[in-house]
């Protein structure tokens, strides 16, 4: 019975994609050759196409993120506490962005902050809904709602994290580093707030074009690097990308050894941006992003940075890695078929 199951899936999987194939079958070739290629040939075509719906792909087989739809042009500034509500979900290292800014600028009592689960059973669109609690703001079911209120007629990606103003009813930003810069600016120019920060600045002036090229490093050769590395469906590209975070991770521990952060002596928009995919990386982009090489544990400065991070007054309720890994394992499917979540052992240098 088992046989015959093979055989009849790959004879589907043969008529599938025999004319498709773009190499030589050899010549003499043994029926289990023929089931074995047939098999594997229609896999890696359904394959292709899964990763393609989750993933927008390159000709070349290389994952290219989609831009934000809501980021703004100019820096927006935000004003009026309690006016602006923010939308994340604990997996996603963007919105853990988002969060991160939040609490390092003692934010809590100014925006108010949602956590969406990862459902895409129920959503409507995208994945992001409410389990537990209804949406306090709009009394919507799922992120999809939201963005039909705040933008009818909106048919682009329903991503978080999301900021909205309450009172206009329109959507602010669904740009993490947007965000993360106006909650900055919002800080900076309220010198006479009163409320207990953390930090109070991390964007000084004098570091800002620092930061900017930091940034827009990172982004490249590890933020979005280990999600290239994750989608790739061709190996040239896959390859490219495993070599960026190689060496991103060396930099990145050179840069720590010789400074408390990684502008210097003070947490800047850099080290919001660095935490997330930091401390994800070795559970999560180690593993089913297929990251090889050395993990963060192999880094010492890294390590002491992120233990660093993790004595800042709120930065530790901000992540929870055993909801991310769930979230990831079993939501990403086509990367991951079996759905099986391994076992999360936390690593030395998160146990704060």
């Amino acid at each position: 019975y088992k046989m015959w199951s093979l055989q009849k899936y790959s004879l589907f999987f043969m008529l599938l994609i025999l004319p498709v194939i773009s190499y030589d079958v050899p010549s003499k070739l043994s029926r289990q050759g023929l089931l074995v290629i047939s098999a594997r040939e229609g896999y890696k075509l359904l394959y292709k196409r899964l990763v393609s719906e989750l993933a927008p792909q390159s000709n070349l087989g290389a994952y290219v993120r989609p831009t934000s739809q809501f980021s703004v042009s100019k820096q927006t500034a935000l004003s009026s506490e309690g006016r602006y509500h923010l939308y994340v979900g604990n997996p996603c290292p963007w919105c853990h962005r988002a969060t991160l800014a939040h609490a390092i600028l003692g934010l809590t009592s100014k925006v108010t902050v949602s956590q969406l689960d990862d459902n895409p059973l129920i959503a409507t669109k995208g994945g992001w809904v409410f389990s537990s609690n209804m949406d306090p703001v709009f009394g919507a079911r799922d992120l999809k709602e939201i963005y039909d209120t705040c933008y009818p007629g909106y048919t682009g990606k329903v991503t978080a994290p999301l900021l909205v103003d309450k009172r206009t009813r329109k959507i602010v930003s669904n740009e993490s580093k947007d965000i993360v810069r106006m909650f900055g600016s919002w800080i900076t120019s309220n010198e006479d707030d009163s409320t207990v920060k953390p930090i109070k600045n991390i964007r000084p002036t004098e570091l800002s074009d620092a930061i900017d090229i930091k940034n827009n490093w990172l982004y490249q050769n590890f933020n979005n690097a280990v999600y290239r590395a994750g989608f790739a469906t061709e190996q040239a590209p896959y390859d490219d990308a495993v070599s960026c975070v190689s060496k991103a991770l060396s930099s990145i521990d050179l840069t720590l050894s010789q400074s408390k952060f990684l502008n210097g002596d003070t947490v800047t928009e850099s080290d919001i941006f660095l935490l997330p995919t930091a401390v994800r990386f070795d559970t999560i982009y180690a593993v089913l992003f297929k990251c090889t090489g050395k993990r963060i544990a192999d880094y010492e400065h890294i390590q002491r940075w992120v233990r660093e991070m993790y004595t800042i007054p709120g930065v530790v309720t901000t992540f929870d890695l055993q909801d991310a890994s769930r979230s990831y394992y079993q939501q990403m499917f086509p990367l991951n078929p079996s759905r099986i979540v391994p076992q999360v052992i936390i690593p030395s240098y998160l146990q704060i």
